[in-house]
């Protein structure tokens, strides 16, 4: 069985996890996405369900799904 868990470095969670004495514990610190690679991750997870959304230059949707995922991320 394997379990992961996904957390901000230095949260209660992160800290926790630090303090597990283990031999299969393995950590992977990943870095943040910028616009483009965020924007690529929408795009291939709509492809995945034969979708896609309007990025025209007066309605880019892909723009606005990213928009909106870092403001809910951040509050």
């Amino acid at each position: 069985m394997r379990f992961v868990i996904s957390c901000r470095v230095g949260s209660e969670v992160h800290a926790a996890l630090q303090l597990r004495q283990s031999d299969v514990l393995c950590s992977v610190e990943v870095g943040m996405l910028d616009v483009i690679d965020k924007a690529d991750v929408v795009r291939q997870t709509l492809a995945k369900h034969a979708k896609k959304l309007d990025e025209s230059a007066f309605n880019n949707q892909v723009s606005h799904v990213i928009l909106v995922s870092v403001q809910l991320y951040c509050s």
